[in-house]
């Protein structure tokens, strides 16, 4: 499945009536998880760029899909503790220190363009 199919999808329903107020809560099923985390994962090893720039890159082109698969993983990262090394794994590449605050306004900003109607 490609990553447009998928964004196209969760667009439509981040804007319905159906979307939960809270992202982590969506009904993101684990096959399309795997599937967006390994088209990810494929796009990041092909990029000779750093991997979370590639990820930010991602975010920017296809937010709804991305929002819900890290507001997803985020949620399983802090019910297992240690959040940022836990995340990383979960996500398949690790996020520095030093770009994680702006990870967390990509996301927000991402998830503002996407629910607000």
């Amino acid at each position: 499945m490609l990553l447009q199919a998928i964004d196209d999808k969760w667009s439509s329903y981040l804007t319905s009536e159906n979307c939960p107020p809270v992202l982590g809560l969506a009904p993101l099923a684990e096959d399309e998880s795997e599937a967006i985390y390994q088209i990810v994962k494929g796009v990041v090893a092909k990029r000779d760029r750093p991997q979370w720039r590639t990820l930010f890159d991602l975010l920017e082109i296809y937010p709804a899909c991305l929002i819900v698969w890290l507001a997803r993983k985020a949620g399983e990262a802090y019910e297992a503790g240690a959040f940022w090394e836990r995340f990383g794994e979960l996500i398949g590449l690790s996020i520095p220190l030093t770009q994680r605050e702006e990870l967390a306004q990509r996301f927000r900003r991402a998830s503002r363009r996407k629910m607000v109607t």
